[in-house]
Order: structure tokens, then C-alpha cells, then sequence
């Protein structure tokens, strides 16, 4: 096919002419098609990847050709190749013409669009993820019905064939569980099956030997195996549906994330899968299409929902870092590989067996200890007692396995894991992931969080509010000469003078060796020679300015949150500039979780005191640590967390990686999927009110956690006790198990519906 010849008047711009795109029908231009890739030796034009993925999955759809041109794409395993100066030549357009839409009509129609398809993507996760086999399902089922049918049988008969007849329904259920536990994969956070199985396995043992044997024990044992049976099955078909919402959004995410990849190649650039992905290469990512892997932007600029779940979209440029699963509104972007495979953030702590926090928290770790160990002692504890009181071998064995029993049940190692998972993926829900399962154990541990100010709760981006002088220096010059001095720094007070004296039309000062004092200003020598001082009142005390002048204008200023930059010349002050920072969106809503779930907030900067204290009264912070410079965050972060607290602190990485290192728990906002740091909680998006979700649900989710362990113990202990002293009979340690799974299933369910509601409300 040959395009046909451009008009250049027509109206929008040059026309490819028109073609209809294979996936949606609708027309498209073919030098303005989102996705160009080519069919049976023919060109199709997509408006975009989603299009092009919809026509490859209709019937009668084509293979694509690979093309002559791309010999090397083909080889590294791509199906469409584009020329490497066209990509290069398109970038700085599409980038331009994404600032230019940025805030455009079309482009909130483009964000409503996609935002309602990954609304749907993640509504229909439980259907997408691979649930437990048919056959192991079957087999559930099957093994409790003949449970119930075992126990059933006790009251037709005591004669001998029904007898034997309850011993073979109750065996043959238990040999189905064990089957089941063969053939279906076993989960990370599961019990060993030994565990589980071992009680029923040990109690048909003892009444086949009893009825070979002619022992009244043979009738008690089998219907102590029929109960194990049903008591097993029914914990176990209640856990999986517990946890199939959760493990159904996990899978549902990793099939996601398994998308094919525009890899850029020397000819131009393949299509390849992401799993053939390596760190180091690029991929060239264009609007409609979802990111499958980590990345650092390289080139172009774009409009981008940050995550799979982000309702609101933002503008990324090079040197941002993108999580699988962001999708592009519009632009097109070039970028380099940083995680790829199960090391990919929304993947990390989720679905790799090896690092899933779900697997490996204490609470959860714990919750298979009992069930795995402590099952053991409570069973080796009811022999020894059995034996010490003289009941014959069959019956010490009955009562091993009944106590063992009681403890070892299904629901109480994987409802607390489950109840972990289902936090994990609220939080991504949220744009949170955590670096491993420490690192979430570490955030359920905060009890104080800490706000490095400018660019957390505040905005960064501080406006002039007032500038005053005082003698023959008016506001033109005052700002004149601050504009010089701040020419060699580089923080958000620096860039809100320039950016004042650009729209005044003022002209910086022609300032000499200008020397940054971070946190603290700038000292130089302006344009006439004489002394210069621009900063905060440490600084003036430190080149020993008086401020006595200015003290009750300053102490007004500061009572209404303001950062106040004085100015001296030649050792005496001539006059200020007042500039006012905003409350970022929810940064009261951020402070309110903290307080609900009783963590401490606290506000640091470097800010005097009255201006910090001002701020603080706005958002409800009793504590605040002010007049603290960038580099020494890091002690009075370590000075915090002496006094007992664990430390979460928020900040950016980059700007304030001191007081980050120095955290219990270091929360960057924006660092999810970039390599800047291996911090405990990474974000992918900026919102402050995400940073205290991030401890508030690993918080939560760990007390929901041991809560579940309890109620589903409780029970277990208190039958294996009686049952080692005699007490109650080994027939009730089913019953135990019962009571227990019903009671940490009801507990995690109501939790559910209790959020559901919040949710909705």
C-alpha cells in the first residue's frame, strides 16, 4: 500500500488520506495513526495499541509479517520494525504537542476514556486470575461429602458391615485430600499439606488396624476420621473463597503486565514480550499504550496515568520514573528498562514466592509456625497425658491426632496471609508498594511519621506575598538583588524569586561570588561592590545583622505561616521578602489517618519556629521540629526515633534522601519503579494522603492479621487442652476446628463489607 500524497492546506495540517482502523473501525489518518504495524504484507493503521491488540484478538485476525526491513527486529524476536530516524524525528513533535494538550478538552476526554478501561480491567480481575483447578475443586467437595456421609452412617448402625462401611467412606475421603494436596499446586503462604492431612491420615490408620484387629476402637476411629474429614474440607473451601479476591487482583495484574513491548533496535524497533525484557535496553511507548515494564523516561514528554488504578492523569518529562502498568493519555515517550520480570515494583512483594510479604511477615510466618509446629507439641502433650493415664495404645494415638488436629487447622495459617494480601493490594490500588516484606513489617511498626515540609504538606512551589524595604530601597530593588543572590541556588525559595522578578519584568542584579548556605541563604557582593546577605534569620545572625527593626513585622509574617528572605547590605538590613507556600490537596486528610490509626505527625523544617508553629495549628500537628537545616535532618531524625519511636519519614528522593536514609521507614514520594534508592515505601505518585495510607493499611492489615490468629486459635487450644487431660473426647477437636475457621472467616469477611462500605461512602 502507498500513502497517499500530502495535502499541506489541509485544514489541521499535511493528510496521510484516510484509512479505517482494523480494531475499532472508525477513520483514522494515516500520518496521524497512533500505532502503524504491518498484516499480511500490508500496512494497517491503529489509533493505537489498544486497537491494535483488540484486531489481533477478533476472529480471522492475521499473523503479523515481519518486516524486510527490520531483518535485525526480527531477530530479537519483533513483528513490526519503524526506522530509527523517524522515531528520533517524532519524539520532540509529540512531545510538544502533548504540552500543548495538556490541558485541553480532548485530553480530559482521553483521561475519562482510559481511566473507565482500567476501571474495568481491574473490576474483572477475579475472572481473569487462575483460580484453584475444576479437579481439585472436585475433589474438595467430594472428600466432604463423604466426611459427612461417614458421620451420617454412625447413626444407622453399630453391626459390623456398617462399620466397615463407615470406615471405608471416611478413608476414602481422606485419601481424596491427600490427592487434592498432590495434584493442586500449593500456594507460598499455605501449611505444609503434612500438617493439614497428617490427623486424618493417622485416625484411619488406627481404624483400619482396629477393625482388622476386632478393637472397639475401630468404630470411634472412623468417625473421628469422617469428622477430620469434613472439618479439613470445610476450612479449606472457606479459605479459598476468603482469598480468591485477592489472589484473583494479583494474577490479574501479572497477565496485565505480560504485554508485548516496542524494544528499540538498531533498524528501528521490535515488537517483543515483556518477559524478553532486560535492564539497560529502551522501549519506545506511545499514546493508548500500557508501560509493561519499570522505567526511567529518556526522551519525550507525555500525559500519563501513573499506575494501573490512578484516576487522575500528570505530565511526565525525561528523568521520570514510570511503574508497569502506567498507561500513556498522550505523547509519545522513549525510555529506558529498570526492573523487568517478578523484580518489578507492583510485583515485588505480591506474587514472587521468594520476597511476598504475604509469605513472609512475622504474622504470617508465625501463623504456619503454629500450624506446622506448635501442632506438633500440643499432639506429643496429649499422648504423654493419654499414656500417663493408662488408656490402651489406640486410643493414645486418637488423642495425639485429635490435639493435633485442633491446632492445625488450614484457617488459621492462611487467613492472616490472606488478610496481609488483601492490605498489599489495597495499597497498590493507592500507588503503594513496598521494598520487601521487611520493609512492610517495619511501616506496620510506625508510631511517628515525620514531613520534611516543603514539597510534602506544602506545595514547593512558594509565592511572594510582600516585599518591604526599608530607607531608599524600594520593592524593584530588593527584588533585584535577591533575584542576584539566588542565581546560584537551586530549591523552590530560589525558583519563586526568579520567578517573580521574570513576571515584575525585573532584572536580577549583576551579584559576584555568590556562596550558598543551604537551609540557611546566600551571601555575595552585589554589582556595586558592597556586602550582600539574603536568607533567613540564622543567616543574619551569623554575619551578626541586626533585625531589631524588623522584629515585630517578622514575628507578624511568621504567625501566618510565611517564609521570610531579609536582606543586608553592607552589614544592615534593608528590607525582606515574605513569600507564602500552600497546603498541598489532602495534606489534613493526610494528618487526620495518621491520628486515627494513633501515629504520631511531625512537621520538620527548616522554617523559623512561629512560621512552622503556624502551619502546624492549620493542620492539627502537635509536633513540630523547625529551624532544622537540610544537612542535619539526619540527626534529629535519629534523635526522634532514640526516644522509641519507630520513624517513618516522607520526603523526595533526590532532595531529601538525609532524612530518608536516616528513617525506620523511608516513604519517597514518585520513586516507584525508578533505581534512586532502595527505600522501604516507594510511591508512584506525589499525594501526601498515599504516603500515610502507606503505614496506616501495613498497620492495619498486621492487626487484622495476629486479630484472625486468635480467633482461629482460640478455640483449637482450648479443645486440645481438654482433650490431653481428659476432659472432652478427641470427637470434639473437629468441632474446634470448625468453630475456628467459621470465626476467622466471619472476622475477615466483616472487614471486607466494613471496607466496602467506606469505600462507597
Amino acid at each position: 500500500m502507498t500513502p497517499e500524497t500530502p495535502r499541506p492546506d489541509a485544514p489541521g495540517g499535511p493528510s496521510g488520506g484516510k484509512a479505517t482502523c482494523p480494531g475499532c473501525g472508525s477513520a483514522v489518518d494515516r500520518l496521524r495513526a497512533g500505532h502503524v504495524a504491518i498484516f499480511d504484507d500490508e500496512f494497517r493503521y491503529f489509533c493505537g495499541w489498544s486497537c491494535r491488540q483488540r484486531y489481533l484478538k477478533s476472529p480471522g485476525a492475521q499473523a503479523p509479517a515481519v518486516s524486510a526491513r527490520g531483518s535485525e527486529g526480527a531477530a530479537d524476536g519483533g513483528v513490526g520494525v519503524q526506522r530509527e530516524a523517524e522515531l528520533q524525528a517524532d519524539l520532540p513533535r509529540l512531545g510538544a504537542a502533548t504540552e500543548n494538550e495538556r490541558d485541553s478538552e480532548a485530553a480530559g476526554r482521553q483521561t475519562s476514556e482510559v481511566g473507565q478501561l482500567e476501571e474495568a480491567e481491574w473490576e474483572s480481575a477475579p475472572s481473569a486470575a487462575p483460580a484453584r483447578s475444576d479437579t481439585g475443586t472436585l475433589l474438595l467437595l467430594s472428600a466432604t461429602v463423604l466426611g459427612v456421609l461417614a458421620v451420617a452412617l454412625a447413626l444407622v448402625g453399630t453391626s459390623s458391615l456398617m462399620l466397615t462401611a463407615r470406615l471405608v467412606v471416611a478413608t476414602a475421603g481422606a485419601a481424596l485430600l491427600v490427592t487434592r494436596s498432590i495434584i493442586v499446586p500449593r500456594d507460598p503462604s499455605d501449611p505444609h499439606p503434612a500438617a493439614i492431612h497428617g490427623p486424618g491420615v493417622l485416625a484411619a490408620a488406627v481404624a483400619i488396624w482396629a477393625r482388622l484387629a476386632g478393637s472397639p476402637v475401630a468404630d470411634e476411629a472412623a468417625v473421628l476420621t469422617g469428622l477430620f474429614v469434613v472439618s479439613t474440607g470445610t476450612a479449606t473451601q472457606l479459605v479459598e473463597q476468603l482469598r480468591r479476591s485477592a489472589l484473583a487482583a494479583v494474577s490479574s495484574c501479572r497477565d496485565m503486565l505480560d504485554a508485548p513491548a516496542r524494544r528499540v533496535v538498531h533498524a528501528g524497533y521490535a515488537i517483543v514480550p515483556a518477559s524478553s525484557l532486560r535492564p539497560g535496553e529502551e522501549l519506545l511507548i506511545d499514546a493508548g499504550e500500557m508501560v509493561p515494564t519499570d522505567v526511567m523516561i529518556s526522551a519525550g514528554e507525555a500525559t500519563v496515568l501513573r499506575w494501573s488504578g490512578a484516576r487522575s492523569a500528570t505530565h511526565k518529562q525525561p528523568g521520570d520514573a514510570l511503574v508497569a502498568g502506567a498507561r500513556v493519555i498522550s505523547g509519545r515517550l522513549r525510555a529506558t528498562v529498570t526492573w523487568t520480570g517478578l523484580d518489578r515494583a507492583w510485583l515485588r512483594t505480591t506474587a514472587d514466592p521468594s520476597r511476598a510479604a504475604h509469605v513472609l511477615a512475622p504474622v504470617a510466618r508465625n501463623a504456619r509456625w503454629v500450624v506446622e509446629r506448635w501442632a506438633l507439641a500440643s499432639g506429643a502433650l496429649a499422648a504423654l497425658a493419654a499414656f500417663v493415664n493408662g488408656l490402651p495404645a489406640a486410643r493414645v494415638v486418637l488423642s495425639a491426632a485429635a490435639a493435633h488436629a485442633a491446632i492445625a487447622s488450614v484457617a488459621i495459617a492462611v487467613v492472616p496471609a490472606a488478610l496481609v494480601l488483601r492490605g498489599l493490594v489495597r495499597a497498590l490500588d493507592y500507588g503503594v508498594t513496598y521494598q520487601s516484606a521487611e520493609a512492610w513489617e517495619r511501616a506496620a511498626h510506625t508510631t511517628a511519621m515525620v514531613f520534611v515540609a516543603r514539597g510534602t504538606l506544602l506545595l514547593g512551589e512558594p509565592q511572594v506575598a510582600e516585599i518591604a524595604g526599608l530607607g531608599e530601597y524600594d520593592a524593584e530593588r530588593l527584588l533585584s538583588l535577591a533575584a542576584g543572590a539566588e542565581t546560584a541556588a537551586s530549591d523552590a525559595i530560589a525558583r519563586s524569586v526568579h520567578r517573580a522578578a521574570r513576571t515584575r519584568g525585573v532584572r536580577a542584579d549583576a551579584v559576584r561570588s555568590p556562596t550558598v548556605i543551604p537551609g540557611v541563604g546566600v551571601t555575595a557582593v552585589t554589582s556595586n561592590g558592597e556586602a550582600l546577605c539574603v536568607g533567613s534569620r540564622a543567616l543574619m545572625l551569623r554575619e551578626h545583622v541586626s533585625m531589631a527593626r524588623l522584629e515585630s513585622k517578622l514575628a507578624a509574617l511568621e504567625a501566618l505561616g510565611r517564609t521570610v528572605l531579609l536582606i543586608a547590605i553592607g552589614g544592615r538590613l534593608v528590607g525582606f521578602v515574605a513569600l507564602q507556600d500552600g497546603l498541598r490537596t489532602g495534606a489534613r486528610a493526610a494528618v487526620q489517618y495518621l491520628l486515627d490509626a494513633r501515629i504520631e505527625a511531625v512537621l520538620m523544617s527548616g522554617d523559623a519556629r512561629e512560621t512552622c508553629e503556624a502551619i502546624a495549628r492549620s493542620l492539627d500537628i502537635e509536633h513540630v521540629r523547625p529551624e532544622v537545616l537540610p544537612g542535619d535532618r539526619a540527626a534529629e531524625i535519629r534523635r526522634i526515633s532514640e526516644s522509641g519511636a519507630t520513624v517513618a519519614v516522607v520526603g523526595r528522593a533526590g532532595s531529601d534522601d538525609s532524612a530518608l536514609g536516616a528513617a525506620d521507614v523511608a516513604v519517597a514520594l514518585e520513586a516507584a519503579g525508578s533505581t534512586m534508592g532502595e527505600w522501604a515505601v516507594m510511591l508512584a505518585g506525589d499525594d501526601v494522603r498515599d504516603a500515610a495510607r502507606a503505614v496506616v493499611l501495613a498497620k492495619r492489615s498486621r492487626n487484622q492479621a495476629r486479630t484472625a490468629l486468635v480467633v482461629g486459635l482460640a478455640p483449637g487450644i482450648a479443645s486440645a487442652l481438654a482433650i490431653a487431660f481428659g476432659l472432652l473426647p478427641p470427637a470434639y477437636s473437629p468441632l474446634a476446628v470448625l468453630l475456628g475457621s467459621i470465626g476467622a472467616s466471619l472476622y475477615a469477611r466483616g472487614l471486607e463489607e466494613r471496607t466496602q462500605v467506606r469505600q462507597r461512602g
